[in-house]
């Protein structure tokens, strides 16, 4: 028997009642409105097998004998708790986003329990040191979190013998002292957050051992000494954060040249002195550098050019000094530049004008003189500030600034040679170019019928691509070389020839209606953002055909095993052995397809909507890491009003694929994220059923969200896809997995809007349990291998 009535909006206190239920194995209330106590007849049904009352406002303690009473207990969700010693099988304990106010003695008991890994206590109010028991926590912990406390001292001794731990999460307490942690021995470590303590002392040296470190944050606290040069060997490393400290010394240069950083590299209000390394240029994906307020001087190196993807360049608070480099122009998606508070002189270049993404931009208290551009990002007054140089004039009229003043007698020359030399010259060289086009234009519509035209030069820096090269690149777009067929279009596999590149072309189909639009939705919504989950756009080709018609294509990297549709339910007669995705491929997937889902709601300035969630819109490279693709119906919802922004599509039908699609769409709602969080819960529903939602089984009113919901969680198990079912892995610790994810399914396909989960809540609880899934593997295989 089970009762799951998560995130319902129930409200008032848990029924009495229910304690008379013995035969109840899962109870689920979490993320509700409930307060007082849990029951105490609760902790006497001895079939319980999961308790999840977490995100409410329950208060009271849990039974000192829970062992006893609920032995077959291995997920507890709760708000507070004791002793909890006696659960040999508890692997589970998220305690998380409560209002626990308690000390943290009951870790004592949890030494005993040999099957944890996973301890989250994070966003309560716990008060309390840290207890030295941490460190004796089961072998097989590998995520912790008690962020977002109010915990102090210093971490214990010890906590480096839990040798398997991947995630370890103190940060937003007030914690103090020294950090004496021997990373050596963490090696499996992937994200270390200490952010936001008092912690002193130097930064461990033995952090360069960690090879596997991912995400690393020891902002805003009082660190001192030098950055340690072995930072530079952790390969895996894509963020970094050291700021707010009291670092001194330079910045290592083999720190700024990893190459690995790819979302952000903070090492802003510190003590840092020196020049900025040429070795910047080595972060080619970074999209955020942040070096303000330290005490850095010398000019900007030129190789800050090569930071392609850069969209945040911080540099303000410093004593940097000479003309603002022209090689910040190639940075074409930068989106916010603040260089304020140097001693920057000269002219402001007019290629910052030329930054169509530039959105904001900080020149003030400099020494820059010259005339002000009135281009770009300057005719917008709220997102320039130029105050403090005092040499600026012009501009537009809204920055307030004196006009230019030239000297009279050198305008008269001026405008003497302007009437006399250059009016006649430019007329001449006007016609001269208007007759070159008419020639060329001519020229190449007389040869272009009869053989390729020349492919330009191939700027691997800046994908340029023709018509002519992509031609030749799909081998004239030969059937041979479809890889896809979409509402508007064709995908082709393609090499370019001047740079080998593979690459993957959708040709979009101009007569088909809405495909257009399509094109323009896709370059809005991927012009500017970046994840590693997320298909990326090379370049698009907005040109003619050689017969003269418009022809519109959109240029992709190559995803080598193809769409997660195939892997699901494809039969591809060229595959000798028939595909199939392990659980923990599986996992993985609906990992990466949630962590790019979470990024486009929330992590860019304006919420996008994916709009047309689905197997096929998932696509796989050659490590299986899944990249979401197909934005034609993507649309941004702004910030500021709310309003969702697409392109007009001249139908009136609903967006989106069938039985993706969510219940409200098509009634007038607004576009929302909630849409998107409905089409991710059926698509993770059927990677793991194996059944589309379209499944010639579901008759009547039976959808594939009804029917997993009917048999969760007892019978669950005979809609998982048997595939799964017969990998060597099994036991419970599979079914407990499958029973979680299916879960999440199930919150996140909800009818009504409101009841759905977030997207980031749904990300960290597929962490949890891929790290549980995990080690109950690994301690599978060390079974069987001391057997043998």
């Amino acid at each position: 028997m089970q009762i799951s009535l998560r995130t319902t909006g129930l409200q008032g206190k848990i029924p009495e009642e229910i304690s008379r239920l013995r035969n109840l194995r899962f109870l689920t209330v979490g993320e509700n409105n409930l307060i007082g106590e849990v029951p105490s007849g609760i902790f006497n049904i001895s079939s319980m097998h999961t308790l999840a009352v977490d995100f409410n406002q329950l208060q009271g303690s849990v039974p000192s004998d829970i062992g006893l009473t609920l032995p077959k207990l291995n997920s507890l969700l709760l708000a507070d708790n004791r002793n909890l010693g006696m659960l040999q099988r508890l692997r589970m304990i998220d305690f998380s986003d409560n209002q626990i106010q308690d000390d943290l003695s009951f870790i004592d008991s949890l030494t005993n329990c040999s099957s944890l890994t996973v301890l989250d206590l994070a966003s309560n109010l716990f008060q309390a040191t840290l207890p030295n028991s941490i460190g004796n926590l089961s072998r097989g912990m590998i995520y912790i979190a008690l962020s977002n406390n109010q915990l102090y001292d210093a971490i214990p001794l010890g906590i480096d013998n839990l040798l398997n731990l991947r995630f370890l999460l103190f940060d937003s307490n007030y914690l103090t002292g020294n950090v004496l942690i021997d990373f050596q021995k963490l090696k499996r470590l992937e994200m270390f957050d200490l952010s936001r303590n008092k912690f002193t002392g130097i930064i461990p040296s033995s952090i360069s051992n960690l090879s596997m470190l991912s995400y690393f944050y020891m902002g805003f606290n009082d660190f001192n000494g030098s950055i340690p040069p072995g930072l530079g060997t952790c390969n895996n490393l894509i963020e970094l954060d050291l700021s707010h400290n009291s670092l001194s010394g330079s910045i290592p240069r083999q720190v700024i040249g990893l190459a690995s950083l790819s979302i952000s590299l903070n090492l802003a209000g510190n003590a840092l002195t020196g020049s900025i390394p040429s070795e910047v240029g080595l972060l080619k994906n970074l999209v955020k550098l942040d070096l303000s307020d330290n005490r850095l001087f010398g000019t900007i190196p030129n190789t800050i050019g090569n930071c392609l993807r850069l969209e945040e360049l911080h540099l303000e608070g410093n004593s940097f000094h000479g003309e603002i480099p022209q090689a910040l122009s190639a940075l074409q998606g930068l989106q916010g530049l603040d260089i304020s508070k140097n001693k920057f002189s000269g002219r402001i270049p007019d290629t910052l004008a030329k930054l169509d993404g530039l959105k904001h931009l900080n020149l003030s208290f400099n020494q820059l003189q010259g005339e002000v551009p009135k281009d770009g990002v300057f005719l917008n007054a709220s997102a320039v500030s130029l105050k403090g140089n005092n040499g600026l004039c012009g501009g537009i009229t809204e920055l307030n600034l004196p006009s230019c003043v030239f000297p009279k007698s050198k305008k008269k020359r001026n405008l003497s040679f302007a009437l006399k030399v250059t009016i006649p010259v430019a007329v001449a060289a006007i016609f001269l170019a208007l007759l070159m086009c008419f020639f060329i234009f001519w020229n190449r519509k007389r040869t272009g019928r009869r053989k390729n035209i020349s492919i330009p030069s191939f700027d691997s820096q800046f994908l340029r691509v023709s018509y002519a090269e992509l031609h030749k690149a799909t081998n004239g777009f030969s059937s041979d070389n479809i890889i896809g067929i979409g509402s508007y279009g064709i995908v082709y596999k393609g090499v370019l020839e001047q740079s080998g590149t593979e690459v993957a072309v959708k040709v979009l189909n101009l007569q088909q209606r809405g495909a257009s639009n399509s094109f323009l939705s896709e370059c809005l919504a991927l012009g500017s953002i970046r994840h590693r989950n997320l298909l990326k756009l090379l370049s698009v080709c907005s040109s003619m055909d050689f017969e003269g018609n418009d022809f519109k294509a959109l240029i992709y990297e190559f995803m080598p095993n193809g769409s997660l549709e195939k892997w699901l339910h494809g039969e591809d007669e060229q595959e000798t052995e028939p595909r199939n995705l392990k659980l923990i491929h599986r996992l993985n997937i609906a990992i990466d397809i949630a962590s790019a889902i979470e990024y486009l709601h929330y992590g860019c300035p304006s919420a996008i909507i994916h709009g047309d969630l689905k197997p096929s819109n998932v696509l796989l490279d050659k490590e299986m890491v899944a990249h979401i693709g197909d934005f034609g119906l993507a649309e941004i919802v702004s910030t500021i009003s709310g309003e969702a922004v697409q392109y007009p599509s001249n139908s009136l039908a609903i967006k989106g694929s069938i039985g993706y699609v969510a219940p409200e769409c098509g009634m007038g709602v607004k576009a929302s994220i909630e849409r998107d969080v409905y089409s991710y819960g059926i698509l993770l529903l059927e990677m793991f059923t194996g059944k589309g939602p379209t499944d010639n089984s579901f008759k009547d009113d039976v959808n594939l969200h009804s029917c997993v919901l009917k048999l969760l969680p007892d019978r669950v198990m005979e809609t998982v896809d048997p595939r799964i079912l017969y990998e060597e892995e099994s036991g419970s610790i599979k079914e407990t997995c499958l029973i979680s994810v299916l879960k999440i399914g199930v919150g996140c396909s909800m009818e009504l809007p409101a009841e759905r989960l977030k997207m980031g809540k749904v990300t960290s609880e597929l962490q949890k349990i891929k790290a549980i899934y995990d080690q109950g593997r690994m301690q599978q295989h060390q079974r069987s291998s001391f057997i043998t």
